[in-house]
């Protein structure tokens, strides 16, 4: 330094002495900062040729090490650049890559004036990013969670955790801070909501001196830690306007966790792909509708939004070629089926939904993406649909046919009276007081006059029905010799109001006749 700087420096320090300015001072006094972020301590002297030097004080192990200086490199990568100016001089401390075991008090201190009070500055590390439990894993936005975050930090002191949602800070169950390993724990039970956020802060209030106004230090560290599924919600479209041309795109856009698919349709046609970009083409002109659908699975249960809007789409003379519409960089909807050869390689569009034609038909360079591929399979569906009805139609009327020929062979009994195969033993209905040998005949006895001697029994009881009208049920119990197969267990009458009831002598698949006699 020449004379002028020295006497500068001597009033200086004077200067300082007379007001209590501090010869010596380390700024920033106090920092917090995540693995791996850069540390910059910077110590200013007022004294006269300063020989400052720097020390680590660990409030892990309680042991101390003076900074050398390794230009970054290997292990702790410390570095010093000394600095001088008209006024003082700066020794400033990179710390590159910093860790929890840097975390602790720097200290600045000046060999050359003992006299000088060491000045310190106060480091918090903090372990990455918070370790966080969700109870139960990926919830549902409204489901209640419990969530239990953990961080290690290193320094003098230990930081304060929060959770921010939709009505601000959430309260905190439990707080749990351990010394000795310093780590710092909270749990939450929450209702989980897609709006959630984690904040790391500390808002201590430390004062410079006790006749100046407090300097508030604070800082804090946003993380994004519960990932909460949603269903798709709001669609946006874009852009919207008044005419569409050839070429243009619209983009349909849905949030949701985790993200939904988008799909386009034609409400004028069984038409639609995937993409959440629909292309404009030439097929479309005119006035026409398309929904946009977003589609979302949560739990296996899929749940979708539909946004409809109509577009009006006019074509010149001049409207691109579609191979110029097709950008294989993109997931685009081609809704139509393609008029031009593409040139483009099957490669680049692996990602592109063409209806009709899909991607599918994109085979090679030289084939044509045409709608001709749907033919067969709709010829097909249309032959089998056609067979069915024309099955359906066979078999009703072959069920009226017997119907009508089983009645007119009942009529023998009463006109009340019919008879129905339903299943079971040789039992009917008798609201009129027929003869036993009307039903020997009526259930497939071969010789009805012996029905009379044949040993059958009737039994019954008067029942009123529920339209007020009277019937008498009559039970007929052959015996075992005559030629009627008998089931085990006969099924109990049932009375059948139908507007047609069978009235055929059908064997059961089981061998035996099923007959019954309806009630009308």
């Amino acid at each position: 330094m020449d004379a002028t700087t020295t006497v500068f420096v001597l009033l200086t320090v004077l200067v300082g002495v007379i007001t209590g300015q501090q010869l010596l001072s380390v700024h920033p006094e106090r920092d917090v900062l995540l693995t791996g972020q850069h540390l910059q301590l910077n110590c200013d002297s007022l004294s006269l040729s300063p020989q400052m030097t720097w020390k680590f004080h660990s409030m892990q192990d309680g042991s101390s090490h003076i900074i050398t200086d390794n230009g970054g490199q290997g292990g702790a990568q410390y570095s010093i650049t000394v600095t001088e100016s008209e006024s003082h001089v700066r020794s400033t401390l990179h710390v590159d890559g910093i860790t929890t075991d840097q975390g602790g008090i720097f200290v600045c201190q000046d060999l050359r004036q003992p006299s000088v009070t060491p000045k310190t500055a106060s480091v918090v590390v903090l372990g990455s990013d918070p370790v966080c439990s969700l109870t139960p894993e990926n919830p549902v936005e409204g489901e209640n969670v419990t969530l239990n975050c953990q961080i290690l930090s290193a320094g003098q002191w230990m930081p304060s955790m929060e959770w921010t949602g939709p009505q601000g800070v959430i309260p905190m169950q439990e707080l749990i801070v351990e010394k000795e390993t310093h780590r710092l724990s909270v749990s939450y039970r929450v209702e989980a909501s897609r709006n959630m956020d984690f904040t790391l802060f500390n808002s201590r209030t430390f004062f410079n001196k006790p006749t100046q106004e407090p300097l508030p230090y604070s800082f804090s560290h946003h993380f994004h830690a519960l990932q909460v599924q949603y269903p798709a919600g709001v669609l946006t479209v874009d852009p919207i306007k008044d005419v569409y041309n050839p070429g243009d795109r619209v983009a349909c856009v849905s949030d949701g966790y985790p993200t939904p698919t988008v799909e386009w349709r034609d409400d004028k046609s069984i038409l639609r792909c995937q993409g959440s970009v629909l292309l404009i083409t030439k097929e479309m002109e005119g006035h026409r509708e398309f929904s946009c659908f977003a589609t979302s699975t949560i739990r296996d249960r899929p749940t979708y939004v539909r946004k409809t809007m109509k577009l009006f789409v006019h074509v010149d003379e001049a409207a691109p070629s579609m191979e110029k519409l097709v950008d294989p960089e993109d997931n685009i909807c081609v809704m139509h089926p393609l008029e031009v050869e593409l040139t483009t390689s099957q490669e680049g569009l692996e990602n592109t939904s063409v209806f009709a034609g899909s991607a599918d038909s994109f085979g090679s360079p030289q084939e044509e993406a045409t709608g001709s591929i749907l033919l067969i399979p709709i010829a097909i569906a249309s032959v089998a649909l056609l067979l069915v009805i024309l099955g359906v139609a066979c078999f009703c009327s072959t069920k009226h046919r017997r119907q009508k020929q089983g009645l007119e062979s009942c009529q023998n009994l009463n006109n009340d009276v019919y008879l129905r195969t339903c299943g079971g033993d040789a039992r009917g209905v008798q609201p009129n007081h027929a003869q036993p040998n009307q039903y020997a005949t009526a259930f497939g006895v071969q010789d009805p006059e012996s029905a009379a001697t044949a040993g059958f029994k009737k039994s019954g009881e008067e029942e009123d029905f529920d339209d007020n009208s009277s019937g008498f049920y009559s039970e007929l119990i052959a015996p075992e010799d005559l030629p009627i197969k008998r089931t085990p267990e006969p099924p109990a009458l049932r009375r059948d109001l139908s507007p047609f009831s069978q009235a055929s002598q059908d064997i059961g698949e089981d061998g035996y006749l099923m007959p019954q006699l309806v009630l009308r």
